[in-house]
């Protein structure tokens, strides 16, 4: 785990985005792990839909990533524990919004579309990002940032109307999916805001841990009221491993360490990647086939992000390709 590591190197003042010609091939390699990992959150998120419920799937998932990350910041010292204490509020907001909220809307999303369609709103996200930064900071919008989002909404238009507006359906999971992306765009605002002083690895730890305690009522109530029980069968359990072990703790350090080694804007390009690696993973597993207009809307969804997110900004910086945080 190089969280720890990761740290340290932020504590230092150690960049990678300083005009390096050349970024260590491994740091592109961390980045194509994590979205192969979340492409499969994609497709675990669907294939379970009738196996467990969306709120158990989510709290086991919280749940187990908050005990795999606490043996690596026990050790912390206690002055960042008390700043989690000053800030309190804030990482309570933070973890309901990142991790109970987008998490469980992407599950509930996963029961009635494709997982192809969940990677494709998902990667939408920084283009709500922009607008909400608009209105929440004041952060200006650009030119080419505006082209980059007419783009974009253009293609999560295409892709929720099926790609024709007579005799009109909507799918309600992508309905969910889009309310989903629309919560994560407030995390990543949120995530802007992160004490300077507080280590990336114990945020995450608060931030999962915060949001694993909302869920537990919202799981106790499902358990109780609406039976949401699930088989403990070896399938079951490894789907928990995965989507707790490797879609969160090992995907997110894989993620922030690339950010490290390449920089967040070659990261961002990578992470373009993820409705295509969703798709294959979702064919291959699930028998999905992705028809003309998931591809159109994929298109139009990734190239409006990149002229949008990657052009430059004035005052507040932007997010140059997924926040850090718990955003799949």
């Amino acid at each position: 785990m190089t969280l720890l590591r990761q740290d340290a190197a932020v504590r230092t003042g150690r960049s990678t985005e300083t005009g390096q010609t050349r970024a260590p091939w491994w740091g592109y390699g961390l980045a194509l792990l994590a979205v192969l990992i979340w492409a499969g959150n994609f497709v675990a998120a669907r294939g379970l839909r009738d196996e467990i419920s969306p709120v158990a799937l989510s709290f086991w998932r919280w749940a187990i990533a908050t005990a795999v990350l606490v043996p690596f910041v026990a050790r912390a010292p206690l002055a960042q524990w008390r700043l989690c204490r000053a800030n309190v509020r804030y990482l309570c907001l933070t973890g309901f919004l990142g991790v109970t909220a987008f998490n469980t809307l992407v599950y509930i999303a996963g029961r009635t579309t494709s997982a192809t369609n969940l990677a494709l709103l998902a990667v939408a996200a920084p283009v709500f990002i922009v607008l909400l930064a608009r209105v929440v900071d004041n952060t200006p919008i650009t030119s080419p940032q505006l082209v980059g989002m007419v783009i974009a909404l253009g293609g999560v238009g295409a892709l929720i109307t099926g790609g024709s507006l007579t005799g009109l359906r909507l799918h309600s999971g992508d309905l969910w999916m889009l309310l989903g992306t629309l919560t994560f765009a407030g995390y990543s605002v949120l995530v802007r805001r992160k004490p300077p002083e507080l280590w990336n690895s114990v945020f995450l730890a608060s931030v999962f841990g915060v949001g694993t305690l909302f869920l537990l009522p919202l799981y106790l109530g499902d358990l109780l009221l609406l039976d949401g029980r699930m088989p403990l069968d070896g399938q079951m359990l490894w789907s928990l491993l995965y989507v707790g072990v490797l879609s969160s703790a090992v995907a997110f350090a894989a993620w922030n360490r690339s950010i490290g080694v390449i920089g967040a804007s070659r990261a961002g390009f990578i992470y373009y990647l993820t409705p295509v690696a969703t798709a294959l993973a979702a064919w291959l597993v699930l028998g999905e086939r992705a028809g003309w207009v998931q591809g159109a809307a994929m298109l139009l969804i990734v190239c409006g992000v990149v002229v949008s997110n990657h052009a430059p900004t004035t005052g507040r910086t932007t997010t140059r390709g997924p926040a850090t945080g718990p955003w799949k």
